[in-house]
């Protein structure tokens, strides 16, 4: 089953796909930044409201904003435990060496909040606009930069071919956890050890995967004769 993810486009033909493009990006920069700055949960909550509605208002499942956090999900339980374990405090629990600081949970959950917010925008944008529409609206925003030798086409074609690959990767991930699956890599007997092999082996997998996609796409732009800018 393919999941929806960051990189492919969803067409909803919501008020927000017919948004101008420049419009979409510089909010989900704004966005983004402004919520670098915020530590107030209170405010956290009025960030995901806005968030959860630009879902409804632009016709695209909630599921699938959800969906496109399952390959971060890992990078955000990593994260939650670093922070309650490892930060000082008020401590609330207790248990040998480990100690859990109230100041480390409300900081674990600030981070992967900010973490999630992050991705569900940055998806939502690729939900409501084309790749095509986003690289034509990054090209005019750093057109300007040329004229101090910034190599913005260079920039835009990366950003480009990197939010293809997403979903093509994503696929990949999924066929290989599939497969390693139904050989019982991941049963309720498996030890976390061998779980961690599994895991191993999923991503050498998709590493080589990509080394050749990559291979491909440079032996493609070459015979092509692509020259840069």
């Amino acid at each position: 089953m393919r999941i929806n993810t960051l990189g492919m486009y969803y067409d909803g033909g919501s008020v927000i796909h017919r948004l101008n493009p420049l419009i979409k990006l510089i909010f989900v920069f704004a966005y983004v930044i402004s919520l670098s700055f915020i530590s107030d949960l209170k405010i956290y909550l009025i960030y995901t409201g806005v968030l959860l509605l630009l879902y409804l208002i632009s016709k695209v499942p909630l599921t699938y904003a959800f969906r496109s956090l399952r390959g971060i999900i890992w990078m955000l339980i990593f994260t939650f435990i670093m922070d309650i374990f490892f930060t000082k405090g008020d401590v609330i629990f207790k248990l040998h060496f480990l100690t859990i600081t109230k100041e480390g949970l409300l900081l674990g959950t600030r981070v992967c909040l900010k973490f999630m917010l992050f991705f569900m925008a940055s998806a939502l944008m690729t939900y409501t606009t084309t790749i095509d529409e986003i690289a034509s609206t990054l090209y005019k925003l750093l057109k300007p930069l040329e004229k101090i030798k910034f190599p913005a086409a260079d920039v835009v074609l990366v950003i480009t071919i990197a939010l293809r690959f997403i979903p093509i990767i994503t696929e990949e991930y999924e066929k290989a956890y599939l497969a390693l699956k139904s050989r019982g890599a991941f049963d309720r007997g498996t030890n976390v050890f061998q779980m961690v092999l599994a895991m191993g082996k999923v991503i050498k997998v998709l590493f080589i995967s990509a080394i050749r996609r990559a291979v491909d796409i440079s032996n493609a732009m070459e015979a092509r004769c692509y020259v840069r800018g």
